[in-house]
């Protein structure tokens, strides 16, 4: 008997697939006036939009994320509160880690190593602000993130990192199915050819990491 929650997406998971693609594909309007009727029904709050935009920067840029926040703020204006205390280099390092070595198993060391080699500082950078301070923030799981980066590499087609994305969402708990649904659902909404996507899904599987 096939168990449906494995591979039907939560209404988190589909809105995370949708921004993130129409985002990627340059429909700005569409992927804002998706998040304004996701707010406005109580379907989902604000916050997790902001967070959703917070961790797309990484990907998209920044002009993104702040042209997002901007519509955000116009949807539903909030009071932000001043957050004065930062975490230290060590906390953002020692969570950066905590979360590479989720998604890159025993590799996570290699991949370091890797890093160095193409720049003295990139590790660190990568570490620190990617992993440390935003893949481990509170506000998306996971699993959400792991969802939100095979969309974007997949239609970005840097396929070296989307291996390693598509690996790393299966380390954290995303099954299978459920990846192959969020593949066929950005082909679907994109009109890209994610068929080396999910070739490499399978390959991966077959591996039963």
């Amino acid at each position: 008997m096939k168990n449906p929650a494995s591979y039907r997406l939560t209404v988190r998971e589909e809105q995370c697939m949708l921004i993130a693609t129409l985002l990627a594909i340059g429909k700005r309007q569409k992927a804002f006036s998706a998040m304004k009727r996701a707010i406005e029904n109580d379907q989902l709050p604000r916050k997790f939009f902001a967070e959703l935009l917070l961790h797309l920067s990484l990907f998209l840029g920044f002009p993104i994320m702040l042209d997002g926040l901007e519509k955000l703020y116009v949807i539903r204006p909030t009071k932000q509160r001043l957050n004065l205390k930062q975490p230290s280099r060590n906390t953002l390092r020692r969570k950066g880690i905590s979360i590479l070595t989720r998604i890159y198993g025993e590799q996570a060391q290699r991949v370091l190593k890797n890093l160095n080699v193409l720049h003295p500082e990139l590790s660190e950078r990568i570490v620190e602000d990617a992993y440390g301070r935003i893949l481990s923030r509170k506000g998306l799981t996971l699993q959400e993130r792991e969802l939100i980066n095979v969309t974007v590499l997949s239609i970005q087609g840097y396929h070296r990192q989307l291996f390693s994305h598509l690996r790393g969402a299966m380390r954290v708990g995303v099954p299978h199915k459920k990846i192959r649904t969020t593949l066929q659902k950005v082909r679907t909404i994109s009109n890209i050819n994610v068929n080396e996507a999910l070739k490499m899904l399978d390959e991966i599987s077959a591996t039963r990491l």
